[in-house]
C-alpha cells in the first residue's frame, strides 16, 4: 500500500483522510467512496495495490477498482439528484389511482370527505446504489415534525379531517451531497353535513326549531296563564259557592229565628185569641146566669104583695137586664177577631169565604170557632144561643159546604 496513504473504515464511514499543514487530518462530507461503504465486507477488508494510483478492494460483489488519480468530478456521480412522487392512491374502499409521476403539481386536488384515506408512493433514483438513499416525511397541518429517515418509500394517512394539507417528502443520497425535497399540497373538503348548504339548512332548521319552541313556549305559557286563570276562578266560585252557603246559613238563620219570632207571636196571638175567647165565654156565661136570675127575680115579684115596690123593681130590673144583653152584643166585637184569626190561620176565613161564597157572617164565625176546636157547649155563649140553636147551625153549614154524612164537620174545617 503506497506510503502515506491512510483509510478510514467503519460501518458507517469509508475514504482517505487529507492530512492538513498542521499535521491533522480531515475527511470529506459527504465520502468520496460512500457508495463503496454498502458494498464493503466489514472486518474482512481487503486492498491490492497494482500501483500507485489502481487499486483493487474486494466486496460483496466481487472487486471494485479505484483509480485514486481520476477526477473526483467525473467519477460519473449524477449530475441531478431528485425525488418525484410517483402514485397516489385513494385507499378507502379500494386502491384508486389519483394521480401518477409528478415532478411538479400543476393544480391543488379537491378531494371528497368520503376519500380522507391517502397513501404517497415516492422514488429518488440512484442507480449505482439504490440502499443509499433514505427518505422522511411530513403533513403539514396534521404531522408535529419530520419523520426519521429510512428507505421506506410509501406513506399512507387514513380517516384525515377535513381542511389543507401538503404532503412533503425528502430524500438523502448518501453518494451525493445534497439533499431534496417535493411537496404534494391537497384538501379535503368537508362532508356534506359540514358543507355551506348543509350550514344554510342547519340555519334554516335551528330558526324554525327556535321559532317552534318560542311558539310552544308562548303557548304552554298561555296555557299555563289561562289554567291558572281557570283555577283562580275556580277558587273565585268555590269562595263564591262558601260564601253563598255561608249566607244561605245565616238566612236560614234568620228566617229561622224570624220563624221562631212569628211562631212565637201567633202563639202569643193564638193564646191571647184564646184567652179572650175563654173570658167572653165566661163573661157572657155570667151574664147570662145574672139574666136569669132577674128574670126570676122579676118572676117572683109579680107573685108578691109588694105591689107599691114593684114599678121600681121592675123598671130597674128591665134597665140592668137590657144593659147585660146590650153588653153582650157589644163584647162580640166580631172585625177584631176576624183579624187576630186570619192572622194566625193564614186568611183561613177570606179563603173560606172565597171557595163557599153563600157562607153568612154567623156562619164564619161558627166555622172560626169550629177551627178553634171548641165544643157546641162553648160557643152556644159565644153565639148567644142555645146548644140547640148551635147543633142548628151546624147542619145548615154541613149542607152549604155539601158534605157527606161520614164526613166529620169540624175535622174538613180544621184540615182546610
Amino acid at each position: 500500500m503506497p506510503t502515506g496513504v491512510i483509510w478510514c473504515i467503519s460501518s458507517y464511514y469509508f475514504d482517505i483522510p487529507k492530512k492538513q499543514k498542521n499535521g491533522r487530518y480531515t475527511v470529506d462530507q459527504p465520502s468520496f467512496f460512500a457508495y463503496l461503504k454498502n458494498n464493503l465486507i466489514i472486518g474482512f477488508e481487503h486492498f491490492n495495490t497494482i500501483d500507485s494510483s489502481n487499486i483493487l478492494i474486494s466486496t460483496e460483489n466481487g472487486f471494485a477498482w479505484l483509480d485514486r488519480k481520476r477526477d473526483k468530478t467525473s467519477t460519473g456521480l449524477p449530475q441531478s439528484f431528485q425525488i418525484m412522487i410517483q402514485k397516489v392512491f385513494l385507499t378507502n374502499e379500494k386502491d384508486s389511482l389519483l394521480s401518477g409521476y409528478l415532478t411538479q403539481q400543476q393544480a391543488i386536488p379537491k378531494l371528497k370527505y368520503r376519500d380522507n384515506s391517502i397513501r404517497f408512493e415516492y422514488t429518488a433514483p440512484e442507480y449505482r446504489d439504490e440502499r443509499a438513499v433514505t427518505y422522511s416525511y411530513r403533513l403539514e397541518n396534521f404531522d408535529s415534525d419530520w419523520s426519521a429517515w429510512s428507505e421506506n418509500n410509501s406513506k399512507e394517512y387514513t380517516k384525515l379531517p377535513k381542511g389543507t394539507y401538503s404532503f412533503l417528502v425528502r430524500a438523502r443520497n448518501e453518494l451525493a451531497t445534497n439533499i431534496v425535497e417535493t411537496s404534494y399540497p391537497f384538501t379535503i373538503l368537508p362532508p356534506w353535513y359540514e358543507s355551506l348548504w348543509a350550514i344554510m339548512v342547519y340555519t334554516l332548521l335551528l330558526i324554525g326549531i327556535i321559532a317552534l319552541l318560542i311558539r310552544y313556549i308562548r303557548k304552554k305559557s298561555t296555557e299555563g296563564a289561562r289554567k291558572m286563570e281557570i283555577q283562580k276562578e275556580q277558587e273565585m266560585q268555590e269562595k263564591e259557592k262558601i260564601f253563598q252557603a255561608d249566607t244561605q246559613e245565616k238566612e236560614k238563620e234568620i228566617v229561622s229565628l224570624k220563624n221562631q219570632k212569628l211562631q212565637y207571636e201567633l202563639r202569643h196571638k193564638s193564646q191571647e185569641l184564646a184567652n179572650s175567647t175563654m173570658n167572653v165565654i165566661r163573661k157572657n156565661e155570667i151574664l147570662l146566669e145574672l139574666n136569669k136570675i132577674i128574670e126570676k127575680i122579676h118572676e117572683d115579684m109579680n107573685k108578691s104583695d109588694t105591689e107599691k115596690l114593684q114599678p121600681n123593681i121592675r123598671k130597674r130590673l128591665k134597665i140592668m137586664q137590657q144593659e147585660i144583653k146590650q153588653n153582650i152584643e157589644r163584647d162580640d166585637n166580631w172585625k177584631k177577631f176576624a183579624e187576630n184569626f186570619d192572622l194566625i190561620y193564614e186568611n183561613y176565613l177570606k179563603r173560606l169565604k172565597e171557595r163557599f161564597p153563600e157562607l153568612t157572617k154567623n156562619d164564619l164565625r161558627l166555622c172560626a170557632y169550629l177551627k178553634m176546636g171548641l165544643s157546641s157547649k162553648d160557643m152556644a155563649p159565644l153565639l148567644n144561643v142555645s146548644y140547640r140553636s148551635v147543633e142548628m147551625c151546624r147542619y145548615r153549614i154541613r149542607q152549604k159546604l155539601d158534605l157527606a154524612r161520614d164526613v166529620n164537620l169540624m175535622d174538613f174545617l180544621q184540615e182546610l
